[in-house]
């Protein structure tokens, strides 16, 4: 059993801890302090947590980088890189669109291309996902839980984890 195979099922309780501290802790500061992030802003963005591919039935780890740039107060473009660690690693860099329907919700979406490495001799196209429910933590920053997924012709991944955002006005 490979080392992350081990790791990975302890990470989840630790993620969902996370989680529900994030939420309750976001949760009391909303009702102390009101930000609105629902305007025309830039993001910097970290996303971590555990992996899942389903048809190989292993986990990883991931961490997943963006930059946005707002067009309007409800929708940014920006690039998106992430990284997976474990049984599949890989390198993907993504452009992403970004929209803010509504309170709390943030979703990014957009095409990317995974790097060819020991793995993979090609480079692959990749649809990435995400949709995270974002609580302010005060002026410029947000945190919440996230879902991310990675969408090929060839494979799937689908990434539990924590979303933070620093908001740059």
């Amino acid at each position: 059993m490979s080392g992350m195979k081990k790791i990975a099922p302890s990470l989840i309780p630790v993620i969902c801890l996370l989680t529900c501290s994030t939420l309750l802790e976001a949760q009391q500061v909303s009702n102390s302090q009101s930000y609105d992030h629902h305007h025309k802003h830039h993001e910097l963005g970290i996303g971590t947590g555990v992996v899942l591919f389903p048809e190989a039935s292993s986990l990883g780890y991931a961490i997943h980088l963006h930059g946005i740039v707002g067009i309007t107060e409800w929708m940014g473009i920006g690039p998106g890189y992430e990284l997976i660690l474990g049984e599949h690693t890989h390198h993907t860099i993504s452009g992403l669109l970004h929209f803010h329907p509504f309170h709390p919700i943030d979703i990014n979406l957009g095409p990317g291309v995974v790097f060819p490495d020991e793995e993979l001799s090609e480079y692959r196209f990749k649809l990435h996902a995400e949709i995270a429910t974002v609580f302010e933590l005060g002026e410029h920053l947000h945190l919440g839980p996230s879902v991310d997924a990675g969408i090929g012709k060839e494979d799937l991944h689908i990434t539990f984890g924590i979303h933070l955002g620093y908001i740059l006005h």
